[in-house]
């Protein structure tokens, strides 16, 4: 399961890999949280402060913490298939709409 939800009243972006329910948040960044399981695995991954428009620029801290909390391949890659840009990461307008899927 992989489902990415983006915000526009709150500018946050969520990555959630698991429906089990949420028993701890790891701020990894005042900007970046990641929810885990009982087991510690992950649920899910938000990012705050994400403006309106794109592209999103996504921290490396994130695609970092993606990697560090063993998230599924299948949501690094989605992260992973961003634009490069400037060292960082950035979600395009054609990537979006998977965003408010």
């Amino acid at each position: 399961m992989l489902k990415q939800t983006f915000d526009t009243v709150a500018h946050a972006m969520y990555l959630q890999v698991s429906e089990a329910p949420v028993m701890s948040t790891v701020e990894v960044t005042s900007r970046i949280y990641i929810d885990l399981d009982k087991d510690r695995r992950p649920v899910g991954a938000e990012l705050l402060g994400v403006e309106s428009q794109f592209p999103i620029t996504i921290p490396q801290a994130l695609l970092d913490a993606l990697e560090t909390y063993d998230f599924p391949m299948e949501a690094r890659l989605a992260m992973g298939d961003a634009k490069s840009i400037g060292g960082r990461r950035a979600v395009t307008s054609d990537y979006a709409q998977l965003l408010d899927a």
